[in-house]
């Protein structure tokens, strides 16, 4: 298997990318113990998503912090939007 380097020599191995596409790989919870280092360097330097996958099913990912961040705020301006909703309701029942 063809490997190049990566951020700070860290070894990348193309052929585990899904469709050739270098911003998303699966990689089994095995394989990715044995490579964690290299991983979160993909993650932070080149912002690629792994998923982590036990016989074929995605379990869990890793992510740059920036895209959970967002993710993040996201969720925050939806709750205050239920909580606005909420109030606006209960505003037009006891008012």
């Amino acid at each position: 298997m063809a490997t190049e380097v990566g951020p700070k020599g860290a070894t990348v191995k193309p052929a585990l990318f899904v469709d050739g596409s270098t911003d998303e790989l699966d990689i089994s919870v095995t394989e990715a113990r044995d490579q964690f280092a290299d991983l979160v360097n993909e993650v932070h330097y080149r912002n690629v998503r792994v998923f982590l996958t036990r016989r074929g099913e995605r379990l869990a990912a890793l992510i740059p912090a920036e895209d959970l961040e967002l993710l993040e705020a996201i969720e925050d301006k939806e709750a205050d939007a239920q909580v606005d909703a909420i109030r606006k309701a209960d505003i037009r029942t006891t008012g």
